[in-house]
C-alpha cells in the first residue's frame, strides 16, 4: 500500500526500510552520502535495551547526587547485570573515568560521542538538569528528573526581566518525566509555580531528599578518621567555602572578588583552622592556591559531600548547597555582601535575611562568626526543609530501575476538569494578530478553559516588543524551532534546497519495486 502521484510518477512505500533504501540510492545518484546517525535514526531503528541506565549529571560529571546513585547501582547485587552509562564532555571525560576507577564502578562506562544513541535506547534515564531538546522519549523508556538543588534563586517565569519564554528544555523534560523528585514542600511549590505546566504533567511527584544528602548522613555515621587525617593532617578545624556562580559578573570580576575574600580569610584564620574552597571551574582555574597557608581547593578525587560530612561549618551565599548541609545540623554562614545587586539580577524565592543562619556582610563578620561557633536555633527550619532526608534514599530511588515503587512517597499531580487548549504562535510579533491572540486568551478564561500559549523561544527572544507584558500573564509552553533530521533526511533536505529552483527541469521516478531512475526532462 502506498501513495501514488500520477503527475510526478512517484510511488512512496509504507515501509520505512524500503524508503531508506530508495533514498540512499537517490543520494548516491547525486554524489551524496548519508550523514552520521541522529536521534530519529535510533528512535526508529534501534530497540530500547532492558537493564540499561543513562545518567546525565550536572556539568556532565558524576559528583553530588549522581555519585551516590552510582555507588548503589555498582554495589547492589540486584543490578549485577545492568549497564550504566554516564554522560561526559571532552573536558570532563578523563576526570570521570578516573573517578569511576577510583570508586570501583565496574558496571559503569562513560559516553560522549555515542550519547544520542544511548538517549534513545537506554531503558532508564535520570538527570539533575535536562536532556537535550532533540531527545524524543520512547514509550518504553522511564525518565526520572531530580533537578539539581532546592530552588533559592528564582526560576522559570519568575526570572528577572522578560525571560518567561526561555524554558523550552526544562518544560519538555518535565512533560516527559515519569518521576519528579522534590526534597521538600517548598521545592515542590516553587517548581510548580515557576513553570506553570503542572496540570499537563503525567509524572508522579516523588517526595524524597536528594541522594547527596543521604551521602552526607551515611558519611557522618561512618569512620571518618582517615579522611580527616588527609584533609587536616595537624588536626585543624575543617571548614568549607562553596559560593554560587555569579553569571552577572565576568570571570575576571569573579576571580577578583574571590581573591580579595580568600586573601582576607587566609590572613585571619588561626593556624588550627583550614578552609577548603570549591568554586566554579572557570573561576577556580584563574586562582592560585599554592601561596595560601590556611586555604586549599577541594581535592579533585574526594567527594564534595564526604568533605562536608567532616566540615565543622559551611560558608556559602545563595547556593542551594546550604540546604544540603542543613542535614548535619552544624554551623552555616551566608556571606551576602552583594545581596542588593544579586537580587536585582536574579531574585530569590525566600527572604534570605529571615533565615535562621548567620548572615555576614564582610570578611570580618565571617571570621568572628566562625570563631564564635553556631549560636542560633534552626530546628524549625530544619524540620520544614529536611523532612524527607534519609541515609537509605539512594537505595530506595534505585528500586525504580527494577520497576518497583514500594516504600516510596509518591503522589499524583493535581488535575483540573477544565478543558485544556493550547494556542500556538511563532513569536508574538507586535500587531493585530497578537492583539487578537490576547483577546482570545481572555475569552477562553472567561469560558473556564485552561488556556496555554505556545511560542518559539528563539524567535521571541529576537523581538520581544509584542510578547511582553502579555507573556507575564499567561501559562506559556515554550518550544524550539530547529529540526533534527535523520542521517538521510539532512542530505535529502539539502539536495532539495539546491535543486528546488530547477524543479521544472528534473524529476525523480520511483518504481513500485526496486529500480530507481532519474530522468532529465526538457
Amino acid at each position: 500500500m502506498g501513495i501514488r502521484d500520477s503527475n510526478r510518477k512517484v510511488f512512496i512505500s509504507d515501509s520505512r526500510t524500503s524508503l531508506k533504501r530508495r533514498y540512499r540510492l537517490l543520494l548516491k545518484l547525486f554524489g551524496k552520502t548519508p550523514g552520521p546517525k541522529t536521534e530519529p535514526d535510533f528512535y526508529y531503528d534501534d530497540p530500547v535495551q532492558e537493564k540499561t541506565v543513562l545518567i546525565s549529571g550536572l556539568g556532565r560529571s558524576v559528583r553530588g547526587s549522581m555519585q551516590y546513585l552510582l555507588n548503589e547501582l555498582n554495589s547492589n547485587e540486584d543490578f549485577w547485570d545492568y549497564e550504566i552509562f554516564v554522560r561526559v564532555s571532552k573536558a570532563t571525560e578523563e576526570t570521570v573515568k578516573g573517578y569511576i576507577a577510583e570508586n570501583g564502578w565496574t558496571r559503569t562506562k562513560t559516553v560522549r560521542k555515542g550519547f544520542a544513541k544511548k538517549m534513545e535506547t537506554c531503558k532508564y534515564l535520570i538527570t539533575e538538569s535536562y536532556f537535550p531538546h532533540t531527545w524524543i522519549k520512547r514509550p518504553k523508556q522511564v525518565m526520572i528528573d531530580l533537578w539539581h538543588g532546592t530552588p533559592l534563586k528564582t526560576l522559570g517565569v519568575f526570572k528577572s526581566g522578560d525571560r518567561c519564554h526561555r524554558n523550552a528544555k526544562q518544560q519538555k523534560n518535565f512533560l516527559s518525566a515519569d518521576y519528579l523528585l522534590y526534597p521538600n514542600e517548598f521545592t515542590r511549590r516553587i517548581m510548580w509555580d515557576s513553570y506553570r505546566i503542572t496540570p499537563l504533567l503525567s509524572a508522579k511527584a516523588l517526595m524524597m531528599g536528594y541522594p547527596r544528602t543521604a551521602g552526607i548522613l551515611k558519611a557522618m555515621d561512618a569512620d571518618t578518621d582517615s579522611l580527616q587525617s588527609m584533609l587536616a593532617p595537624e588536626g585543624q578545624h575543617i571548614y568549607a567555602y562553596m559560593p554560587t556562580f555569579r553569571d552577572q559578573l565576568s570571570d575576571e570580576e569573579t576571580i577578583e572578588r574571590e581573591t580579595a575574600f580568600l586573601n582576607y580569610m587566609d590572613g585571619n584564620l588561626r593556624d588550627d583552622q583550614i578552609l577548603y574552597v570549591n568554586l566554579h571551574h572557570a573561576v577556580k582555574a584563574g586562582l592560585d592556591f599554592s601561596h595560601y597557608k590556611h586555604i586549599k581547593a577541594f581535592p579533585p578525587l574526594t567527594d564534595s559531600y564526604n568533605l562536608l560530612a567532616v566540615a565543622e561549618a559551611l560558608i556559602s551565599d545563595y547556593s542551594s548547597v546550604f540546604f544540603d548541609y542543613m542535614v548535619t545540623k552544624r554551623h552555616i554562614i551566608l556571606y551576602i555582601e552583594d545581596l542588593d545587586s544579586y537580587l536585582e539580577h536574579h531574585g530569590l524565592n525566600m527572604d534570605i535575611e529571615t533565615l535562621p543562619f548567620d548572615l555576614a556582610r564582610t570578611g570580618e563578620d565571617v571570621i568572628r562568626m566562625l570563631n564564635a561557633g553556631k549560636q542560633y536555633d534552626d530546628s524549625e527550619f530544619y524540620d520544614e526543609m529536611c523532612a524527607h532526608d534519609a541515609p537509605d534514599n539512594p537505595e530506595k530511588l534505585c528500586r525504580l530501575f527494577l520497576g518497583e515503587e514500594e516504600g516510596l512517597c509518591l503522589e499524583e499531580m493535581p488535575r483540573t476538569d477544565k478543558r485544556k487548549v493550547i494556542m500556538y504562535t511563532d513569536y508574538c510579533a507586535a500587531g493585530r494578530d497578537t492583539d487578537r491572540l490576547w483577546e482570545t486568551i481572555r475569552m477562553g478564561a472567561e469560558k473556564d478553559l485552561e488556556v496555554y500559549v505556545g511560542c518559539d523561544e528563539d524567535l521571541v527572544n529576537d523581538d520581544k516588543t509584542g510578547a511582553y507584558p502579555m507573556l507575564h500573564s499567561v501559562d506559556l509552553i515554550a518550544s524550539r524551532h530547529e529540526l533534527t533530521f535523520s542521517s538521510i533526511g539532512k542530505p535529502l533536505r539539502d539536495l532539495y534546497l539546491v535543486h528546488s529552483a530547477a524543479a521544472s527541469g528534473r524529476r525523480c521516478v520511483f518504481s513500485g519495486r526496486s529500480a530507481l531512475r532519474t530522468a532529465a526532462l526538457k
